[in-house]
């Protein structure tokens, strides 16, 4: 028989692995909806934001384009808009980590992670970079 203080412990047990698998989603793509992106096509740089993610695809709608145009877009084709000094989130080895942007390039970012020495600064490209 299960008492009602199990129950509670396996209701909660539930509930945090739902938002572990929510959250993994969400970190495969590397953007969430709302971000702010540059999106790659035909060979130049458009304005857009996400409108929902789907594993390591963004659902995108371009600015000052009506939503014919909005599609799915992979990690190749998008940049999150973070400038210098930006704070973002990197995974690394499965874990999200604080950092700030000191640059970028197209669709890289040279990364400084927040507590850690500048031995550990590097180049990461999307999916493992998310607005924080």
């Amino acid at each position: 028989m299960i008492t009602p203080v199990v129950a509670r412990a396996l209701r909660t047990l539930l509930l945090l692995l739902g938002l572990g698998l929510a959250l993994a989603g969400t970190a495969q793509a590397g953007c969430s909806a709302g971000d702010e992106v540059d999106v790659l096509w035909k060979g130049k740089w458009y304005g857009a934001q996400v409108l929902k993610v789907r594993s390591d695809q963004c659902y995108i709608h371009y600015h000052g384009y009506d939503n014919s145009w909005d599609e799915w877009v992979g990690p190749d084709r998008y940049s999150l808009r973070v400038g210098d000094g930006s704070p973002v989130w990197v995974a690394w080895k499965g874990k999200w980590y604080a950092a700030h942007v000191l640059r970028r390039s197209q669709n890289q970012y040279y990364v400084h992670y927040d507590g850690y020495d500048s031995s550990w600064d590097e180049w990461v490209g999307n999916p493992r970079i998310r607005n924080r």
